[in-house]
């Protein structure tokens, strides 16, 4: 069976979109269904890492909330994925030592894992 993802609210990131406040980055998210406005969310300005925000306004919530609370954001997805990988070649989860050097080998699994999510999820401003 197929896992349904969340989609991400936050608005496309470009400079019209940027509310600043209280000298943070604030962006506006939107409903996943209707897309009303639904507030602010703070940027998350580290390096490769993509904001993430779902959100359904009240009467879209009295539909929708039921459905939505049987999908996953897509961290949970990455991180089970992780989770699959080192049982399915190590059989057990890895130590942190050992994810410090696995991530060191360009050709490792957990590495390319890794390189797909940033890859994917990086927002070009």
């Amino acid at each position: 069976m197929a896992t349904e993802v969340l989609p991400n609210c936050i608005a496309q990131r470009n400079e019209k979109s940027i509310v600043w406040a209280n000298g943070m980055k604030w962006l506006p998210i939107f409903c996943a269904n209707c897309g009303e406005e639904g507030g602010l969310v703070m940027e998350i300005d580290w390096d490769r890492v993509k904001n993430f925000a779902f959100y359904l306004c009240d009467e879209c919530a009295v539909k929708w909330s039921p459905m939505a609370d049987l999908a996953t954001a897509p961290d949970q997805v990455f991180w089970q994925k992780v989770h699959d990988a080192q049982m399915e070649n190590f059989g057990r989860e890895l130590s942190e030592a050992e994810l410090i050097e696995a991530l060191k080998d360009d050709t490792h699994i957990l590495t390319k894992l890794c390189k797909d999510r940033y890859d994917s999820s990086t927002i070009k401003t």
